[in-house]
């Protein structure tokens, strides 16, 4: 037992001759075996701990290697025991693997839907670009499968070009264009005109229509390779039936469709997948889980494409909590129903109608009683003229155990195939309901709808047709309990929450989205409306702003509990331009290209940003809102970090795009992958005293670089500046306005990234680069305090500059000597910094 052999211990007191001891003897061996077995249960523990926390870390094959690494002789139950836990990790090692490819596979069909969608805008350039951009992370089937796409792109481009040739042939033929007649009198530099009796009419020709474009390019294009490139053509613009019509004729010919009829279906189930990949998405994060996932695999289970979607599904639907008992066993249940319609509407149950409106009255529902029961059918057929149209249902089951109401789970269809209304799938095209308006977002309905559930929902046009089949999963104490428990994860993860609310106002339509899930929305602008929300540090919040005829614009502000200041909308808020980047709206750095919002200023908390479509974002710091002074720590997007009561380091290390809100510049600086991107930069230093400042900028990648202490005005004469030109070896020269203080040529290098520091105390200026003293110098006569207010940075006319980090450092401009006289030129030994003194015992 001394070297740990608990397996030949315990066999030893299984040899214990029972027969020939006393009862004494007895019960001290069998204490002794189970002191021994207690030892031994610790040490096999402590021998498979570290295994199973690289198992729970996910770090599933480190934990099979140590799981399969454990030697000796074991005990059946340890045998057991460790046979299960392999198992075990095997199993999930499975699960990630299918899970990986599922992910794999979605990502690739978004992608290819994304590529669809730009088809049909015409947007070639833009679908290269992302095809591009994407090629080489991703497998070898996937890459040639986008390199077929390129070249589909190459081909497209040279329809236009065909296209353009083909009308130039028509010039002085008659022809109507947009049901404007006229004859044709010139093509050129892309654009069509049309001589009419009036003024001329002149259309791009890539805004022609399909039948147009076609017609032009078959003047240019004749035989087989007319035929193929107008096929081509007609698959790009989702004219799926023309397209199989042609590709049928040219097969018939003799020609070789075999490739476009493969992209043709391959399109095809890219749309599928890509709109079934968003309902799975949806399912995902509905507030009844595992209802949305019987209600997408009842859904997509007869389509071929999506099976890989299905699986995943049925396996979140096995890992998700029960419904408990079908409820359909009871029989049918009491319900309360609740109904309201921008216009007029018949509300059927199984085809039977149960209420009706002929028109619309604000701030009032409709209410009926009724039962139902599991798997019953909802159908409506609704008609509204409104700017604001839209319907709402709620059915409040068995005295509000359950609730159905209107949501994206709803599916509308403008066609009313016969059997619609009783069918548990229905014939015809069906799409989810798009949500209109959060319940208390409607105009009219403020206080009475807030504690509802659902949204608001429409389809297209004026005649819309709902249906929805009645199941019921979870109670709605059940959705209760999940979501606290889904509270108390968070609150492990990122601290406690605090209650805060959001009022806000937008220009056009909008959604609101707090950590990746969707809070609110509103089909058109409406008066400020008010959100309660359960904030953390480090959430996120995300709006997409949808303006009318002119550019989108936000108007928030933010109360949390607890916290003297409120948050408004600012130049703190980041924007990108739609389409949407990912991760926009959860926390974390997200995808695309981001800028400081807009501010209208004069006092005013209206943002804007470029575009009719834009994505707003802001990152929520409690700590900011909660510190002693929270109206000066908000006034700084930097990271701040307190060296005592006199010095101070703000950092920014463009890890969110929420930083850009301190920086200005000739044109606003834009955020990507963790980099500042900019021509010509600064900063205020208010808070940092200029006198007595280190500041160091990190490059990547590297190029010409000025780094200034400036005035006013960015590069001024009054201000200092540092330059760094070249590569390798690079020419560093500190000036005093247009008077050079010091010049050096020196080899830096070309490590990424590059950090380059400057350091001033009084009349001291010392560079580094990468960490190594490059020189010190001494300006003899300084520039008075006025004159240097702020910290900025330009970047090289012909280099393209990322700016990794911005570090300064320095002693709070409060904490000045309260006199007038000026600096001692020379300080005592005790009064310099850390770093000072560094380099004087180094001198």
């Amino acid at each position: 037992m001394a070297g740990g052999d608990y397996v030949g211990a315990l066999a030893a007191f299984d040899r214990f001759p029972q027969a020939l001891a006393s009862r004494e003897w007895r019960r001290r061996v069998a204490a002794e075996r189970a002191a021994t077995a207690r030892q031994a249960s610790k040490r096999f523990a402590a021998v498979l701990a570290p295994a199973a926390k690289a198992a729970a870390d996910g770090r599933l094959d480190e934990a099979l290697r140590l799981y399969q690494g454990v030697r000796g002789s074991l005990l059946p139950g340890w045998r057991d025991e460790l046979a299960g836990r392999v198992a075990a990790v095997r199993r999930r090692q499975q699960e990630r693997a299918e899970r990986e490819k599922v992910e794999a596979e979605a990502a690739h069909l978004r992608l290819l839907a994304r590529v669809a969608r730009l088809y049909k805008e015409r947007q070639y350039g833009a679908a290269a670009a992302l095809l591009k951009a994407k090629l080489d992370a991703t497998t070898a089937a996937r890459r040639a499968e986008r390199e077929r796409e390129l070249a589909e792109i190459a081909h497209l481009e040279s329809f236009w070009r065909s296209v353009a040739k083909g009308a130039a042939a028509f010039i002085g033929k008659p022809y109507s264009i947009r049901g404007i007649p006229g004859t044709i009198s010139s093509v050129k530099d892309g654009r069509i005109e049309i001589s009419t009796r009036g003024r001329p009419f002149r259309e791009e020709l890539i805004k022609l229509g399909t039948a147009d474009a076609a017609k032009f390019a078959r003047a240019a294009l004749r035989g087989t390779e007319g035929s193929l490139a107008v096929a081509r053509f007609l698959i790009a613009e989702g004219a799926a039936a023309e397209a199989r019509a042609r590709l049928a004729e040219l097969e018939a010919a003799g020609a070789d469709v075999a490739g476009s009829r493969e992209r043709l279906e391959r399109l095809r189930r890219s749309e599928v997948l890509g709109e079934a990949t968003a309902a799975l998405e949806k399912a995902r994060q509905a507030t009844d889980r595992a209802a949305a996932l019987r209600d997408f695999v009842a859904r997509y289970k007869g389509e071929p494409a999506a099976a890989a979607l299905c699986a995943e599904a049925a396996r979140m639907l096995k890992e998700s909590p029960g419904p408990g008992p079908a409820p359909a066993a009871t029989g049918p249940l009491p319900a309360r129903l609740r109904v309201a319609c921008d216009g007029a509407y018949k509300l059927f149950l199984n085809g039977k109608q149960i209420a009706a409106g002929a028109g619309y009255r604000e701030g009032q529902f409709d209410l009926g009683e009724l039962e139902v029961k599991h798997g019953d059918v909802l159908a409506c057929e609704a008609v509204s003229r409104s700017a604001h149209r839209a319907f709402y249902a709620l059915l409040s089951v068995g005295g509000g155990r359950y609730a159905i109401a209107t949501q994206g789970s709803w599916r509308t269809s403008r066609d009313a195939p016969d059997g619609w209304q009783t069918a548990a799938e229905p014939p015809g095209t069906w799409r989810e309901a798009t949500l209109a308006y959060s319940p208390h977002a409607k105009p009219g309905y403020g206080e009475i709808a807030r504690e509802l559930p659902g949204y608001w929902v429409w389809g297209e046009g004026e005649r819309c047709l709902f249906h929805k089949v009645v199941r019921f999963g979870r109670t709605v104490a059940e959705r209760a309990a999940a979501e606290r428990e889904r509270e108390r994860r968070l609150t492990e993860e990122h601290g406690e929450s605090a209650d805060a609310r959001l009022r806000l106002e937008c220009g056009g339509s909008y959604r609101l989205y707090h950590n990746g899930a969707l809070v609110g929305c509103a089909a058109a602008a409406v008066p400020g409306v008010s959100y309660a929300l359960s904030v953390r540090q480090g959430d996120v919040v995300g709006v997409h702003a949808v303006g009318g005829e002119q550019e989108g614009w936000l108007e928030t502000r933010v109360e949390v509990d607890g916290c003297p200041v409120s948050l408004r909308s600012d130049r703190s808020w980041v924007y990108a331009s739609a389409p949407e980047a990912e991760g926009w709206h959860k926390r974390g750095a997200p995808g695309g290209v981001w800028r400081a919002a807009r501010s209208a200023g004069g006092g005013g908390h209206r943002i804007w940003g470029r575009g009719r479509a834009v994505l707003f974002r802001k990152t929520i710091d409690l700590a900011k809102l909660r510190s002693r002074h929270p109206e000066v720590a908000l006034r700084v997007h930097g990271r701040m970090e307190g060296r005592g009561e006199r010095r101070a380091t703000v950092v920014y290390d463009f890890a969110e795009p929420e930083q850009l809100a301190d920086w200005h510049g000739q044109e606003p600086p834009t955020w990507s992958q963790g980099r500042m991107h900019v021509g010509r930069g600064a900063v205020f230093t208010s808070l940092l005293d200029t006198r007595e400042l280190e500041v160091e900028a990190a490059l990547e990648p590297i190029g010409d670089f000025l780094l200034g202490l400036w005035g006013d005005e960015p590069g001024a004469r009054s201000g200092y500046t540092l330059s760094v030109v070249g590569d390798r070896r690079a020419t560093v020269v500190l000036r005093r306005g247009s008077h050079a203080l010091w010049m050096e040529k020196v080899a830096v290098g070309s490590t990424v990234p590059r950090r380059i520091t400057l350091r001033r105390y009084n009349r001291l200026f010392i560079v580094q680069i990468n960490g190594r003293k490059v020189f010190s110098v001494r300006d003899t006569h300084p520039l008075p305090d006025g004159d240097v207010r702020r910290v900025g940075f330009m970047t090289g006319s012909r280099s393209k500059v990322g700016v990794r980090s911005f570090r300064l450092e320095g002693r709070l401009a409060s904490a000045r000597p309260n006199d007038r006289s000026p600096p001692r030129e020379r300080p005592r030994r005790g009064d310099w910094p850390p770093w000072r003194r560094r380099d004087r015992e180094r001198d």
